[in-house]
């Protein structure tokens, strides 16, 4: 383990989570004690000037719940009770008719789906490909309906978790279609627009199903990729 950082085992982990307001703090303005809020997972000032532009991700004070030194060493979710900075920022209320286990994907990944929706542009009447039906990939499938997009590609050698996932979308009244192996994926993908959400693009991803596409082919589908998922087989 030479060269290597090592995570603090004593630190409590855990982040992207909700909960009850136990108190708050004498600069709160926008929650009081007994409020329903959700957590983000980054921590962030909300007065620096990539708060001020909404860029809270490149936030100059940034730090993340629960990943210790890395994180700027704040406490995470894994506890009784958890200390949330610049609260105004970083909390979202829960509304009334909002449950518990719907409320807490907010924090993370129903957020993290829609943003990978977004950053594509997807097109009306485009193909999209989401690569990887883990949870994020999930949130994304729904998230690019909202788009209106031709139909929807659910990509994964997992045979039972494509299947999952297509028939719980399908249930939701969404039209979407899976697809098993790399080869079918690409010969789909080689003859559409290609657009892709690198920013939760896994590694292996790039290297053995986004790359090949993008380079055999000039035009493609809409790429979306679940940073859950990890690699076709070969």
């Amino acid at each position: 383990m030479q060269d290597r950082n090592l995570i603090d085992l004593t630190v409590t982990s855990g982040h992207a989570f909700g909960g009850d307001l136990e108190a708050v703090g004498p600069a709160v303005t926008r929650f009081r004690a007994g409020q329903r809020v959700v957590v983000s997972f980054d921590i962030a000032c909300g007065t620096c000037w990539f708060c001020r532009r909404g860029q809270t991700q490149l936030c100059s004070s940034f730090r993340n719940l629960g990943a210790g030194a890395f994180g700027g060493g704040l406490g995470g979710a894994q506890a009784d009770l958890v200390r949330v900075p610049f609260a105004d920022t970083n909390l979202l209320a829960v509304p009334d008719a909002l449950d518990d286990e719907r409320a807490l994907f907010l924090g993370d990944v129903l957020t993290t789906g829609v943003y990978g929706a977004a950053v594509p542009a997807i097109r009306p009447g485009e193909t999209v490909a989401v690569v990887g039906a883990g949870p994020i990939g999930f949130f994304c499938a729904q998230a690019a309906m909202l788009h209106r997009p031709a139909r929807v590609l659910v990509l994964d050698r997992d045979p039972s978790a494509r299947e999952a996932l297509v028939r719980r979308l399908e249930r939701r009244g969404y039209g979407v279609e899976g697809r098993g192996s790399a080869e079918e994926a690409l010969f789909v993908l080689a003859s559409r627009r290609c657009v892709t959400a690198n920013n939760q693009c896994a590694a292996s991803i790039s290297s053995r199903l986004a790359q090949p596409c993008l380079a055999g082919a000039t035009v493609a589908p809409v790429l979306l990729v679940d940073p859950e998922f990890s690699g076709w087989e070969s």
